[in-house]
């Protein structure tokens, strides 16, 4: 059996914003996620023989609360039939694994049942969820900070098409271990 290494990570996000319809909303983000890597890349990896890491994500589990929104949940999910849960960590400096960059690419499920009732949303375009933090000091992170690349557009996962919701920013904090 092959040996691996998991890092669970917390995140809050006190600024995030949410578009549904032509109405933006705050919400207050939190909750968390793990990833996973064989245990010998990560030993290359932090002797600095190997510059980049590929993780893959095992969950994420992610609520938020928002005035005139209500709850909003963000999961793993599939976007056209495409379940995407990687993650990768790039040393900065060769040789060194710090600093080094940290991205999160996922699929995404997102309800919204106070505005949305009895739909799911899916990311419309595979892999747009890119959670990044172009620096962090340490992996795995404290305290870092990352924040969505570009704004991920939401369409219903039952019936595709158009854009019912945009999550437009999740600046988060983000510590591991």
């Amino acid at each position: 059996m092959m040996s691996q290494a998991i890092f669970q990570y917390a995140m809050r996000a006190a600024d995030a914003r949410v578009l549904v319809g032509d109405q933006q909303y705050p919400v207050l983000f939190q909750g968390a996620w793990d990833e996973a890597v064989a245990a010998a890349p990560m030993v290359e990896y932090q002797n600095g023989t190997r510059s980049q890491l590929l993780l893959t994500v095992g969950q994420f589990d992610v609520d938020g609360k928002g005035a005139g929104v209500g709850a909003v949940s963000i999961r793993l999910g599939s976007a056209g039939g495409l379940t995407l849960r990687e993650s990768t960590l790039t040393a900065l400096c060769p040789g060194s694994p710090r600093p080094a960059k940290h991205d999160l690419r996922i699929n995404v499920a997102v309800t919204m049942p106070d505005l949305l009732p009895g739909i799911t949303l899916r990311n419309k375009v595979s892999g747009s969820f890119l959670l990044l933090a172009p620096t962090i000091a340490e992996f795995p992170p404290a305290n870092s900070l990352y924040a969505l690349e570009s704004p991920v557009e939401l369409e219903d996962a039952n019936n595709p098409g158009p854009v019912l919701a945009t999550i437009l920013a999740l600046p988060s904090t983000v510590s591991g271990r």
